[in-house]
């Protein structure tokens, strides 16, 4: 079953930046994943929650697909890296309901 990282980004320190947009998303393809939508204008609708300067939303394969890319060695120090120079919320969802009438 397909699963979805819902990732927000509010950067504090840019620097790790352009190393991980030039290098992650090639890491995403090879884990199984694609990027369904990336803004840097996310819209707030509803909600009490600040607007994140950046949203992110992944597809994997399955949730062991994108817990597996998260612990890789390869993506590690990029992860470090963001972690280090903003602040993130990081979500994984599975449970795709089916559509209506089925």
């Amino acid at each position: 079953m397909p699963a979805y990282m819902i990732v927000t980004i509010d950067y504090t320190d840019p620097v790790w930046v352009e190393a991980y947009r030039r290098e992650v998303p090639k890491m995403i393809e090879r884990a199984g994943g694609r990027y369904l939508a990336l803004s840097r204008a996310p819209i707030q609708l509803e909600g009490e929650h600040p607007v994140p300067q950046t949203v992110a939303i992944v597809e994997y394969p399955s949730i062991e697909a994108a817990q597996q890319f998260m612990a890789s060695e390869e993506y590690r120090p990029h992860g470090e890296a963001r972690r280090k120079g903003a602040k993130t919320t990081i979500y994984l969802v599975d449970d795709v309901l089916p559509p209506p009438g089925q």
